[in-house]
């Protein structure tokens, strides 16, 4: 094609995608395993609305896997396969397509290969229905499995609901506990009426074990003068504590310090 369609004004026309395909064959442009997109483009704006009278602009390739366009010239018919039908026709029987990412021995980005055949050290993105389940091995990947529907199937492993609520109403530099087990931090409100700013300072730790201003610190945050922070239970964890759960209170910001802070903090604590 002598005429490049890149970038061309079409005043009235269309585009549309004619199919998928891989190259087996690799050429400049297009190496071993990337998947073209086969596209025309025609000009409606001389034909009466009738595409049958419609002028061809032009065929072009979108390789999918470089994220480059190539003219139809540049794509010789028997470097590439026919893998699958435009967005309206649906693909062929058989054949599924899948972004792939692999470990740099076989091609990195969009490839294709058929349901239930991939590749070794290959990471398949799409859906894929198993009547039954699925036993891996280590270091084995799979597409993510979906139902009869094509629905994807995801496991959630707990609920953060109901959250427990801690209450402290006078929190300074001696740890208390939250919670004695492992556990999850889902939000917090802490309130400073004292004029100096304060830090809540949370131990992964049970709180008779913790020794302010020696303790290794988990999370800590600062409470405003003369105010309040508030964060409120949401879906996101904001810390996971594998031993328990243990907070204090002190004036300065540093892990070392150990210093009551000037009033007490009031502490609402929700976690699970």
């Amino acid at each position: 094609m002598s005429d490049p369609v890149f970038n061309k004004p079409i005043p009235q026309g269309i585009e549309s995608t004619v199919g998928y395909y891989l190259v087996t064959t690799a050429f400049t442009g297009g190496v071993l395993n990337d998947v073209l997109e086969k596209k025309i483009a025609v000009d409606l704006s001389k034909s009466s609305q009738t595409e049958s009278k419609a002028t061809l602009l032009g065929v072009y390739y979108v390789n999918l896997t470089q994220g480059t366009l190539l003219q139809d010239s540049e794509v010789l018919a028997g470097n590439i396969t026919y893998i699958g039908g435009s967005a309206s026709g649906g693909g062929s029987s058989g054949t599924a397509q899948f972004v792939r990412i692999t470990d740099g021995t076989n091609n990195l980005g969009l490839g294709s290969t058929a349901v239930g055949t991939a590749p070794s050290n290959t990471i398949l993105g799409g859906t894929v229905y198993n009547s039954g389940t699925q036993t891996l091995t280590n270091g084995q990947t799979i597409a993510v499995q979906c139902d009869v529907n094509g629905k994807a199937l995801v496991s959630i492993q707990k609920s953060i609901f109901p959250v427990t609520q801690h209450q402290s109403l006078a929190l300074t530099n001696t740890a208390v506990s939250v919670k004695a087990t492992s556990g999850q931090l889902f939000g917090f409100n802490f309130v400073n009426q004292s004029a100096t700013v304060a830090y809540v300072k949370f131990y992964n730790i049970v709180s008779g074990s913790v020794t302010v201003g020696t303790s290794a610190v988990a999370k800590k945050v600062i409470v405003p003068a003369t105010g309040s922070l508030f964060i409120p239970v949401q879906i996101m964890i904001q810390h996971n504590f594998t031993t328990a759960i243990s907070m204090a209170a002190t004036l300065n910001y540093i892990d070392t310090d150990n210093t009551a802070p000037t009033n007490t903090i009031y502490a609402d604590v929700y976690y699970n």
